[in-house]
């Protein structure tokens, strides 16, 4: 008797587990968010985000250079967003579309845009603004669908006459996904932000140190911090992929070198901001925020800061940099992020 009930209880497990087998084999998997808190910048990619300076006036005169390389072995469309601001409005945006043959390499001055497929001059005025740039690799021009293409890789370099230095930074590179495995989509996949997307860059928090100059003489130490929040419309107002303007608020804390700490005020990011420091290390270029500093009534040329972030958006991108000149000296970085 008690052999036949084990046997029962034994079919009844088997069966259950059997069950569960059959059923989680014909359940769909929900897809994975994939996030990472920055993106690529010593590793080819299928997106580049760059930052540019325009400024022209009477302070300033920076003229914006963007390189784009194209290290795969077939040609590839292109689309360039621009991503302007200045002093009455953030984030317009201009684009094009564009060409890269195999193995290729173009720069675009960006005070004069010229096209790498035909030459062509492209009628764009971005005098006298700061903000980013977006290049996508496209399925072709006609549909502007966003596909992996992990072939692509650039750098920025923003050459201030006035002051006689140069902000050279690579690019920031996004891997193109299947949202389900987490791995790299092969190339020539169309992105539809479902099946297979861009990764999201999300710090929680961003950080970045400083150091300037004292001396008898008064020495100038002046920051460009910048902050940059896009969103992805894989189905745009106009077809295919979009990057578009988001929104963030960051929390800033600065630390002095003998471990001193002072909270700042949430500084509310609308697409892009271009600050300078504090009272002693301040604007580069008070173009687009009028000579705002990210930490006011705070004073000091060493230490380090970093910025709690809160996205307006779970599907918002969050990038920082932090650039410094002093005197003719100048140079820019990525935030370090966690």
């Amino acid at each position: 008797m008690r052999s036949k009930m084990r046997s029962k209880w034994i079919n009844k497990i088997f069966e259950g587990v059997v069950a569960l087998i059959f059923l989680v084999g014909f359940t769909s998997i929900p897809a994975i968010s994939q996030v990472v808190p920055v993106g690529k910048t010593e590793e080819q990619a299928s997106q580049l985000v760059f930052w540019y300076d325009a400024a022209f006036n009477a302070f300033d005169f920076r003229v914006p250079f963007i390189q784009v390389t194209n290290a795969g072995n077939v040609g590839v469309d292109i689309h360039v967003q621009i991503f302007a601001s200045d002093a009455s409005v953030t984030c317009r945006e201009f684009d094009f579309d564009d060409f890269l043959t195999p193995n290729d390499t173009h720069i675009y001055e960006l005070f004069n845009i010229i096209k790498n497929s035909d030459g062509s001059f492209v009628p764009i005025d971005i005098t006298n603004t700061k903000g980013f740039v977006v290049i996508t690799p496209i399925n072709n021009k006609f549909d502007r669908d966003a596909i992996s293409f992990q072939h692509l890789f650039g750098n920025s370099s923003i050459f201030d006459i006035n002051q006689v230095f140069e902000y050279g930074l690579n690019a920031q590179g996004r891997d193109a996904v299947n949202l389900t495995t987490g791995n790299v989509a092969p190339d020539g996949t169309v992105l539809n932000g479902v099946a297979s997307g861009y990764v999201l860059i999300q710090p929680d928090v961003l950080k970045f140190n400083f150091a300037g100059i004292t001396g008898p003489d008064p020495i100038p130490n002046f920051a460009d911090i910048v902050s940059i929040a896009f969103l992805d419309n894989y189905d745009g107002p106009f077809g295919g992929y979009a990057a578009e303007p988001a929104d963030a608020t960051l929390t800033p804390f600065i630390f002095d070198t003998d471990e001193n700490q002072v909270s700042c005020d949430d500084v509310a990011q609308d697409c892009f901001f271009d600050y300078g420091l504090n009272e002693d290390i301040g604007a580069a270029n008070p173009l687009v925020n009028g000579g705002a500093v990210l930490c006011p009534g705070t004073f000091g040329i060493e230490g380090w800061v970093k910025m709690a972030v809160t996205l307006g958006s779970e599907d918002t991108n969050e990038l920082g940099l932090a650039g410094f000149q002093i005197f003719q000296f100048g140079g820019a970085d990525w935030m370090h992020v966690e």
